[in-house]
C-alpha cells in the first residue's frame, strides 16, 4: 500500500510533513511501525527539517535507551517495513489509574 510513495519527492516541506502524518496515521491505526533500517527498532516516520533542505527530511524517529533518536535524512520517501508497534506506556498507566 506505501510502495507507490517509495523514492518520491513532495515538493514542499508542508507537503513532505502532510504524507507523513497521514501515513503515520495510518500505521497507529493498524497498531503497526516502521521498521528503522539502520538500526532495527520501530519507529514513527517523520519529515523534519535540517541542513540545506527546503522540504525537510524523511526520518526514523525512535527512542534507544531512554534518548529520542532519528535515523535516515533522505529527500525522498523511503522504504517503509511494517512491524508491529510497541505498547503505549503512557496509555498503560492512564488506564492503571482509571481502574483504581
Amino acid at each position: 500500500m506505501l510502495s507507490h510513495l517509495v523514492g518520491k519527492e513532495f515538493g514542499t516541506f508542508e507537503q513532505n510533513q502532510a504524507v507523513c502524518t497521514a501515513v503515520q496515521n495510518l500505521m497507529n491505526r493498524l497498531g503497526q511501525a516502521a521498521e528503522c533500517p539502520r538500526c532495527g527498532n520501530p519507529s514513527k516516520i517523520r519529515c523534519l527539517r535540517s541542513g540545506r533542505s527546503r522540504a525537510g527530511s524523511f526520518q526514523f524517529d525512535h527512542v534507544i535507551e531512554g534518548a529520542r533518536t532519528t535515523h535516515g535524512g533522505s529527500n525522498r520517501f523511503p522504504e517503509i517495513k511494517l512491524i508491529p508497534a510497541p505498547s503505549d506506556k503512557r496509555l498503560r498507566t492512564s488506564r492503571q489509574k482509571k481502574s483504581e
